[in-house]
């Protein structure tokens, strides 16, 4: 997001001076520590969170203007937050921000849309029974606490209330309609207007937007996910690192007060034990319950009934093998647990997880990725997991097993078999390229 330059005051004694009262004064007053309800102003449209909510979203509005009370399907939107106070108490957090809808180049709509897409994203609560807001109202928001310190998250909120929808009919219309027109790109599918830099309800929360060209990758990355195996699976992994809580893991914590161990303790638990959340963790929108953040994101997801979703856009880079292999590389993950049944896949050359279905989706999919991007056919460029990570010890191409360490059990034993065959791969992803014609 572009900041304010302040270098443009001529007197740099007065552009200090502005420095501080916008950002050391409002810390010295302590206004933010523990201050988690803000106003914003909400400067993209409400999109549903899942699709399935289109048509009842379309209507809620409706509903309410005739009397009749029901429960908002969730949605998201982006926001502004603004100055809190009359006269001002505390100065926002996005106070070094311009205003996405008032910019001085509102014009170029490129620059525009990637101001708001770094505004802070928004979620309704469940059972939110308020009126959605629109582009140029005003919300109360509830803001994420990030530490045990009282710091918060400005990545994410939860919304409370629409607080001021005359803006609408402001002397202001203009940019209203302009920032309307602009939001109207979010989650649509249509990735051609500004380029693409969002795959709707299935862009991953945790990635960096970038312009990487067919120079810049140079490397195709095969993960298993570990977990369950099935058809439709592939949707619901890009629609875990795709939640606006972003992806979890279990968290064990210790209770002060009895030295209990408990998993994913309730966030009533853990703020009446007065600490706050413990660093790392998140209190769950929807779970209501404690667990620990994982930043991380994949390229694309596939299954077992040869489904293909795609989570983060090419050009993008996704947090998947490593920073220094994220750079150059795509991810695919697959799902299931590649350690299991080895020699029962396609053909005798697989573990049970690899079925014809999915290893000719995935096959197909890096011969496409190979084409688009000029990556070679060879071991070279197409990895495995574990061939970047060390730290990973088996998964897709590992056939040598391994002992696993246990995690309150016996440790895990993988023993040598066929697990995967990549001879067998690569000649795949040969064969579907020719068929390309290129």
């Amino acid at each position: 997001m572009s900041i304010k330059d302040r270098s443009v005051l001529t007197n740099s004694g007065i552009a200090l001076e502005s420095m501080y009262r916008s950002a050391f004064l409002p810390l010295q007053q302590d206004c933010y520590r523990n201050n988690y309800n803000w106003q914003a102003k909400v400067v993209s449209p409400p999109l549903p969170a899942s699709s399935r909510d289109l048509y009842a979203l379309e209507n809620a509005n409706s509903n309410l203007e005739n009397g009749i009370v029901e429960t908002t399907p969730k949605f998201t939107f982006r926001a502004y937050i603004l100055n809190q106070g009359s006269p001002q108490k505390c100065q926002s957090p996005h106070a070094f921000f311009e205003d996405p809808c008032t910019i001085n180049d509102a014009e170029d709509p490129a620059c525009a849309r990637q101001m708001i897409e770094r505004c802070i994203l928004i979620t309704s609560p469940e059972g939110y029974g308020g009126g959605i807001p629109q582009v140029g109202d005003t919300v109360n928001i509830i803001l994420r606490q990030a530490d045990q310190h009282g710091a918060y998250d400005l990545q994410f909120g939860s919304l409370a209330s629409l607080a001021d929808s005359s803006i609408r009919n402001a002397v202001n219309f203009a940019t209203f309609t302009q920032c309307q027109t602009l939001g109207e790109m979010f989650g649509t599918g249509d990735l051609s207007a500004l380029g693409g830099t969002t795959l709707g309800a299935n862009q991953a929360t945790h990635y960096i937007e970038a312009e990487r060209t067919a120079d810049d990758i140079t490397l195709i990355v095969l993960h298993h996910t570990s977990g369950s195996s099935g058809a439709g699976k592939a949707q619901g992994t890009i629609g875990r690192f795709a939640d606006p809580a972003g992806p979890t893991n279990a968290f064990t914590w210790i209770d002060p007060a009895t030295g209990q161990q408990i998993q994913n303790p309730t966030c009533a638990q853990v703020m009446a034990a007065g600490a706050g959340l413990p660093l790392d963790t998140i209190c769950h929108p929807e779970r209501r319950q404690v667990e620990r953040i994982v930043r991380t994101s994949i390229h694309y997801a596939a299954d077992q009934g040869g489904n293909i979703v795609q989570g983060v856009l090419d050009k993008d880079i996704a947090h998947h093998a490593g920073p220094t292999w994220n750079r150059r590389s795509i991810g695919i993950e697959m799902n299931g647990d590649a350690d299991i049944g080895p020699g029962e896949g396609v053909g005798g050359k697989y573990s049970a997880m690899y079925n014809e279905p999915l290893i000719h989706a995935v096959s197909q999919l890096v011969a496409r990725l190979t084409f688009q991007h000029d990556i070679p056919i060879d071991r070279e460029h197409i990895k495995g997991h574990y061939e970047v990570n060390r730290e990973v010890r088996t998964g897709p191409g590992n056939n040598a097993g391994a002992t696993l360490p246990g995690q309150g059990h016996p440790d895990k034993i993988v023993p040598p078999g066929a697990y995967w065959d990549w001879d067998d791969f690569i000649a795949r992803v040969r064969r579907l390229r020719a068929q390309m014609g290129v």
